[in-house]
């Protein structure tokens, strides 16, 4: 499984517990404390969440993680649909000079749904 990424320069790919990348000097460029982090295990996503709102502890899955974590994937694909190459603003959380593109990043709500 995992997910692996390819841009100009090569590939890096990663997964539970490991990455790789078909430069092995940008493991030099990674500080030790940032890729030996550890976090606390959970086999069960949902009995996490339910432990964390009761015990009022950080789930192992923040929702501002997983958002971050499906950003690539949600550009591929429009990127994919759209023939283009795709350029984001990952402070503004846009995509930058494609108006077509930008409107794939949501849907349209139903009637009489909004968002305030």
């Amino acid at each position: 499984m995992g997910a692996k990424w390819i841009g100009p320069d090569g590939w890096v790919w990663v997964d539970r517990g490991h990455f790789d990348a078909s430069n092995l000097d940008w493991f030099q460029q990674i500080p030790e404390d940032k890729y030996k982090v550890k976090l606390y295990r959970s086999d069960n996503h949902q009995r996490n969440f339910l432990d964390c709102v009761k015990s009022r502890k950080p789930t192992i899955t923040p929702a501002e993680t997983a958002h971050h974590s499906a950003i690539p994937g949600h550009l591929g694909l429009i990127a994919l649909m759209t023939g283009r190459k795709i350029k984001w603003d990952s402070a503004k959380e846009v995509i930058v000079g494609d108006e077509g593109a930008t409107k794939l990043l949501s849907r349209n709500y139903r009637s009489n749904w909004k968002l305030a």
